[in-house]
């Protein structure tokens, strides 16, 4: 079996859909949780009715953690023209 066998396709190969997108966005976000980098707060319930609206922010280790690691990705080696 050969390395491209291997590797799925990047976004980048193919056109991005609102699912492909979500996929992503939904991914970090539930890695993000896991770790405890997020702070959510759900809206609270008036007679059936939601009142307000959902807020997600990250903890203050997230933004450190969420900062340093985009300034890797800027900073560090390209392995690759798109990356």
């Amino acid at each position: 079996m050969t390395s491209e066998a291997v590797e799925a396709p990047s976004l980048r190969s193919r056109p991005s859909t609102e699912r492909s997108v979500d996929r992503v966005v939904h991914g970090r976000l539930n890695w993000w949780r896991l770790l405890r980098l997020l702070n959510e707060q759900r809206p609270r319930w008036d007679e059936h009715y939601r009142v307000g609206h959902a807020v997600t922010a990250l903890t203050h280790a997230g933004r450190a953690t969420v900062l340093a690691y985009l300034q890797h990705r800027a900073t560090g080696p390209r392995h690759d023209l798109h990356g």
